[in-house]
């Protein structure tokens, strides 16, 4: 599969590949066809199931901010590393902050930080 981005009539596509609709629904080519049929059109095109098409969402959606001018390096959290994600208790009014990290087996460790100076 290679993912083409947004369908355009214009375009000839090639078996496997995926685009998304104007429908908002992903769709990848099964069959050969020449340029202009519509991915509604199911004897050359197929819906991609949910969980693909929710990823291939999140990929469209992902190549988008990073083309954008909008984004400033404030907009890329700070909280996450290549090793941990840094979380804030959900607990209301609590102020105790969480490192987050997983091992090889997928087990989940959640190790509080203290604040620097704390406990002296």
């Amino acid at each position: 599969m290679k993912l083409k981005g947004n369908y355009s009539s214009g375009v000839s596509y090639d078996i496997g590949d995926v685009v998304l609709f104007t429908d908002g629904f992903v769709y990848h080519k099964q069959y050969a066809g020449g340029a202009g049929i519509p991915p509604t059109d199911t004897s050359v095109w197929g819906k991609v199931n949910q969980t693909l098409a929710e990823a291939i969402l999140m990929v469209i959606d992902g190549i988008g901010i990073a083309n954008s001018d909008d984004v400033s390096p404030s907009d890329i959290p700070s909280n996450i590393s290549d090793t941990a994600i840094l979380l804030n208790s959900s607990t209301a009014d609590s102020t105790k902050q969480f490192l987050i990290t997983v091992d090889d087996d997928g087990d989940i460790t959640a190790t509080e930080v203290e604040a620097e100076g704390a406990g002296t």
